[in-house]
């Protein structure tokens, strides 16, 4: 797998074209932001976002999940994730929905969480297989990172603990009626 994760500075307008095209067979995750994303000749394995980088992609607040969703899946991106933050994260892929809400803890530090999160995502994917446990090992890593003063610490004992309290809901084909932000 190939993670591409932070904002592409305006002067590399054709970084993920390029990163893209060079990756070509290989299972690429874009955790990225902005109006490139929307118009890529190519898209990747996965998208992962959180709420402020999907508002600031779309132009405008994230009010309607589905449309979020669709605009990915039309494009044959096969995983799609929203962070919300101490709310849990949503997963779309394989025409399923899940929801994974971590466990209550204080927060310390935040920064870095994104990128623990699509850590302990892809461990979760490369050692289980399911998209399931990927978001509950993603959700995990997150978590733990704003526990802790460092960014992107996370020892690997603690994860698989705080990972048996996250609680993940699968959703079926659709996201759950009554699902808002």
């Amino acid at each position: 797998m190939v993670l591409f994760c932070g904002s592409v500075p305006p002067s590399f307008e054709e970084f993920y074209e390029e990163a893209l095209f060079r990756c070509r067979g290989r299972k690429v995750i874009i955790d990225g932001r902005g109006k490139k994303l929307l118009k890529l000749p190519l898209y990747p394995f996965g998208v992962k976002m959180n709420r402020e980088e999907g508002a600031i992609t779309f132009g405008q607040p994230l009010n309607d999940l589905e449309t979020f969703f669709t605009f990915f899946y039309k494009r044959e991106v096969q995983v799609v994730i929203l962070t919300l933050g101490q709310r849990g994260a949503i997963l779309g892929g394989e025409e399923d929905f899940f929801f994974a809400k971590p466990p209550e803890v204080t927060t310390v530090n935040p920064v870095g969480s994104g990128d623990a999160f699509l850590v302990g995502f892809v461990f979760g994917l490369t050692r289980y297989g399911s998209l399931g446990e990927a978001l509950r090992f993603g959700t995990a890593a997150g978590t733990w990172n704003a526990m802790v003063r460092e960014a992107g610490r996370v020892e690997r004992d603690l994860l698989f603990a705080l990972a048996q309290k996250v609680r993940v809901h699968h959703m079926g084909k659709k996201l759950s009626e009554g699902f808002s932000l």
